[in-house]
């Protein structure tokens, strides 16, 4: 079953319809990260120190961006949200 259908079937169209509006970049973006994230683990850097340190970087670079807190916090509990549905949907496999 794809990943729209069962985020439909739970009643989720808003995350399928926000992800179709921008899948490619979105996709793209992500793909960068995990390979960001590989590197430095072929670098040998700590995980919990190179994740602290993008969730940082993104997180100042959502609020630095956005108009407004309320708009900053919409985009970081969308962002945790997606995570959330995708990592129980077995969509993002933890290394």
């Amino acid at each position: 079953m794809s990943v729209k259908k069962k985020l439909k079937e739970r009643g989720l169209d808003h995350i399928v319809e926000s992800m179709e509006a921008h899948q490619d970049d979105f996709l793209h973006a992500a793909e960068c990260a995990e390979e960001l994230i590989k590197e430095f683990d072929r670098q040998g850097i700590d995980r919990g120190s190179a994740l602290g340190g993008i969730l940082t970087e993104t997180i100042s670079h959502i609020i630095s961006g956005s108009p407004n807190p309320a708009v900053a916090l919409g985009l970081i509990a969308s962002c945790i949200t997606s995570a959330a549905v995708a990592t129980e949907l077995d969509d993002i496999k933890i290394h």
